[in-house]
């Protein structure tokens, strides 16, 4: 029999936030991680101000290939994800039609403690913010697979599944960001789709 002990100092706010320890947590009680990502506390706060200082220039489209709504600075970045991403024309698909929806920019993210002149991150993923709302972002996207965040909260799985079936609500991480989908196929998009209008109407 082993017997493992950790001790770990933090607010709970922080232990709210970390998915590092949720996931471990979750994997030492043998429950699915199908959660995913969420943004982290920290992040959807040092986001906002931050990356709408830095991203005053206009999207500027300079291949056939260009990303719907994202920076030239962040086309091959994104790019790069997509490969990785079997299902990431259909992940192009959701930013083509959200970035349509008025006042919608899409977002590199900068880190919190970030220096002035620093550039977006593209990398790990991107934020959608409707320009002029106080909610800061209503999703943040996930190139490599395919996985949306919304700013949504549900009270059952039953009313969440009612509008997406392929949803699930989030137990951990930023209180305002608790819906995920992962974008695989059509059907999954056009989830996607309706819960992100809904989280757009909503900020």
């Amino acid at each position: 029999m082993k017997v493992r002990s950790f001790e770990i100092e933090a607010t709970p706010q922080e232990l709210d936030s970390s998915t590092t320890l949720n996931e471990l947590l979750r994997r030492m009680a043998g429950q699915s991680v199908r959660d995913g990502a969420g943004v982290a506390a920290e992040d959807a706060g040092s986001d906002d101000a931050a990356a709408d200082l830095a991203a005053t220039a206009p999207v500027t489209p300079a291949r056939q290939d260009t990303i719907p709504g994202v920076d030239t600075e962040g086309q091959d970045a994104i790019r790069s994800l997509l490969d990785r991403n079997p299902a990431g024309d259909l992940f192009v698909q959701f930013l083509s039609e959200t970035n349509g929806w008025q006042n919608v920019k899409t977002l590199g993210i900068k880190s919190k403690g970030h220096l002035l002149g620093t550039p977006l991150d593209y990398s790990r993923y991107l934020r959608l913010r409707k320009t002029g709302s106080q909610f800061g972002g209503f999703a943040y996207v996930y190139a490599q697979d395919g996985l949306i965040n919304l700013r949504l909260a549900f009270t059952s799985d039953e009313e969440l599944a009612a509008i997406a079936p392929d949803a699930w609500r989030l137990a951990v991480g930023h209180r305002e960001y608790r819906v995920n989908i992962r974008i695989t196929n059509e059907s999954t998009l056009g989830q996607a789709l309706r819960l992100a209008r809904q989280a757009y109407d909503l900020t």
